[in-house]
């Protein structure tokens, strides 16, 4: 006989998995009754429903479900089981749990979750007695600057396994927490699938690294095959300008862009050269030296190039300088004629000069005074006279060649 209370309770759970599109088996054993009542105000918040009782009730309340292909579900109960129902999608609900799950020691009898691996590198250990504790689990060590080194990775466990007392105690000298406090998934239904735990991992790290990488190769793709796009049009114009400056480079094509990288390759082939022939030659200026040098010599040779025309203009009146070249010796002939002047050697002093003044008469004389004039006197009075004329003929001749 079934008490109306179990068949009541079966009854409001067939209508409960009815309402909801996932139901789910989870495994409870070595569940902490503080961390489960924590569990599910915490899931319960998220819209999960946990159902607790007896392997037998549930398996009867799935059976009267009317669910399709729900037996494959009931065949994955074990342990302590209990049904999680849930309107989200498979995959949420397992990642929802997974992150409700902490870390704990290994207890002996406990049944491992996934292969237990130690992994290989120091410890914290003297040489002793744990070496041979360490060998009857399978670790094999060696001594290292005076600390035991675990040599290889070694799977002390698999998944599935009872772990015994020593392994236990084992583990947890070396600190390592194989186990996980918290719900165990083990399977989900939703629309006639089935889904094991396994099944439902998504290490969320990778998955949006494997989006990355999609995004980056197309991304190459594109710019390779110069498919134009607003993502790819920039980087297959910058691939282009670099294209074209290394052939210009490879080509010796001078530009503003390509001048001092073409110089500096000469320059460093010059110096190849230069030191596999032993050649000996003076500091070869620096490249800022040359461009200064080079800014220098154009400034010359606009301020050159500048007075040009006024040379040219001098050249032209060259000519009048060699007129007056040819005129040079009609001066030569004024300056001989001036030499030339002195012929009247024979120049009055003052005192003559002075004597014929004072003989010479201030009015002329009549002809009675004349009479009475003697013949010396005539005779000084026409020196007189001579000696006038000879300095007014000098004046004349002085004034004409002034």
């Amino acid at each position: 006989m079934v008490s109306d209370k179990k068949v009541k309770f079966v009854e409001n759970l067939v209508k409960s998995i009815k309402e909801y599109s996932i139901v789910g088996i989870v495994n409870m054993r070595d569940l902490p009754a503080q961390q489960l009542q924590n569990m599910r105000a915490m899931l319960g918040k998220e819209g999960v429903k946990i159902v607790m009782a007896r392997k037998k009730l549930l398996q009867l309340a799935l059976d009267n479900s009317g669910l399709p292909d729900i037996k494959a579900l009931k065949d994955k109960i074990k342990g302590m089981p209990a049904l999680i129902l849930s309107k989200d999608n498979p995959f949420t609900l397992y990642s929802t749990i997974r992150k409700k799950k902490s870390l704990a020691p290994a207890k002996a009898g406990q049944e491992a979750p996934n292969d237990i691996i130690v992994s290989a590198g120091p410890t914290s250990f003297a040489p002793g007695p744990i070496i041979s504790e360490l060998a009857a689990v399978g670790i094999k060590t060696k001594v290292d600057a005076g600390k035991l080194t675990i040599i290889n990775d070694a799977v002390v466990a698999k998944e599935g396994a009872i772990i015994t007392a020593k392994l236990a105690e084992t583990l947890k000298r070396l600190d390592i927490k194989p186990m996980e406090v918290g719900l165990d998934l083990v399977a989900v239904w939703e629309g006639g699938l089935v889904f094991d735990a396994k099944q439902l991992y998504i290490d969320e790290a990778e998955y949006e690294q494997n989006f990355t990488t999609a995004a980056q190769e197309a991304m190459n793709l594109a710019v390779e095959m110069v498919y134009l796009t607003s993502e790819t049009t920039d980087i297959i114009l910058q691939k282009a300008a670099r294209g074209a400056r290394a052939v210009a480079l490879e080509q010796n094509i001078m530009t503003e862009d390509t001048k001092d990288d073409i110089l500096a390759k000469a320059e460093s082939q010059a110096t190849s050269v230069k030191n596999e022939g032993k050649i000996e030659v003076g500091p070869a200026p620096k490249m800022a030296e040359k461009k200064e040098e080079a800014k220098a010599e154009e400034k010359k040779e606009e301020v050159k190039e500048q007075p040009k025309e006024e040379v040219k203009v001098e050249v032209k009146e060259e000519p009048k300088v060699e007129e007056k070249v040819q005129e040079q010796p009609k001066e030569e002939v004024k300056e001989e004629v001036k030499e030339e002047e002195p012929k009247a050697e024979v120049k009055p002093s003052e005192e003559d000069i002075k004597k014929a003044m004072e003989n010479i008469p201030a009015e002329k004389p009549d002809l009675k005074v004349e009479e009475k004039v003697s013949v010396k006197d005539n005779q000084e009075v026409n020196q007189a006279q001579e000696l006038l004329g000879k300095l007014q003929k000098e004046g004349t001749l002085r004034e004409n060649n002034k």
